[in-house]
This record gives structure tokens, sequence and C-alpha cells, in this order.
């Protein structure tokens, strides 16, 4: 029985460890950060294109300056919702 204290802590240590030094865990992690960073430019460009037609309604902006930059907006939160998917992929896999 005087085994048993020197034994559990490598036990312990036997059983935490495998996971930390699992392949691909920071890649892992690494996709997960680029994910949340994907999701709140998205989130920024959505409120943007609200404040831009904000700005319009409120007569701040011509018609044609909200056409161009609403537009682009919308281009670049297609952009951003695609490579959110493909990260999502990515995670999945």
């Amino acid at each position: 029985m005087s085994w048993i204290p020197l034994v559990l802590p490598l036990l312990v240590i036997f059983l935490l460890l495998p996971p930390v030094f699992q392949p691909g865990r920071d890649e892992r992690a690494e996709r997960e950060s680029r994910q949340d960073i994907l999701r709140e430019r998205r989130r920024m460009l959505v409120a943007g294109i609200r404040e831009l037609d904000f700005d319009h309604a409120m007569g701040k902006l011509s018609d044609e300056d909200h056409i161009a930059q609403r537009e682009e907006m919308k281009r670049v939160v297609a952009l951003t919702i695609r490579e959110i998917d493909v990260e999502e992929a990515r995670i999945g896999s």
C-alpha cells in the first residue's frame, strides 16, 4: 500500500497529458480563433450596412454613394460568410 502515493500522481499525469499532445490541437484552436474573428468581421459589416442605410435615410449620403458603398459591403459580407463556411468545414473534419 505504500506504493499508492507514488503511483497515483503518475497515473493522473499519464491520463491527463495525451490530449495536450494530440496532433492538430493547436491547429484546431487557431481555426476556431480565425472563425471567431471572421464572425466578428461579419457582425461589424452588417452593422455598417445598417448605419449606411440610416445615413442615407437621414440625407447624409447620395443615392449613388449609398448604392456603391452598400454593394461593396454586401460583397465583403458574402466573402466573409464563405470564409466562415470553409473554416467550419475544416474544424468539422
